[in-house]
């Protein structure tokens, strides 16, 4: 899965698909042990493909800032290719996610990877 970079900075000051989405199909959500975030991600499917993806995030404003750069990564991709979405992978997509805050990535992929097990 190939995708340009994606600025924190926008989503940080401005975070996409922010709240629940009526219509979901499936939700993912993913806790942060020890550190308190929180992603859970709603998801619309159709025809293998995401239609629509929204999120709730519960911590700081990387975690937000990360799952509002996924939202908008995913709609349109095939469910299989999003399964192959690695945390290594979409922090490479991520311009200013200082090290220290990867974390935050790594919620929003897992909240991904466990709505996706329910399709």
């Amino acid at each position: 899965m190939s995708a340009p970079k994606h600025s924190l900075a926008e989503h940080l000051t401005d975070p996409c698909n922010r709240g629940p989405l009526s219509e979901a199909q499936v939700t993912g959500l993913s806790h942060g042990h020890g550190r308190g975030g929180q992603v859970r991600l709603y998801l619309r499917v159709d025809a293998g493909t995401i239609r629509a993806a929204q999120f709730d995030s519960f911590g700081c404003g990387f975690t937000a800032g990360c799952a509002s750069i996924l939202t908008e990564m995913i709609v349109g991709r095939t469910v299989d290719a999003c399964r192959q979405l690695t945390v290594s992978h979409f922090v490479d997509t991520i311009e200013g996610l200082p090290r220290h805050k990867q974390h935050c990535a790594m919620l929003a992929v897992a909240a991904l990877h466990d709505a996706l097990g329910d399709t």
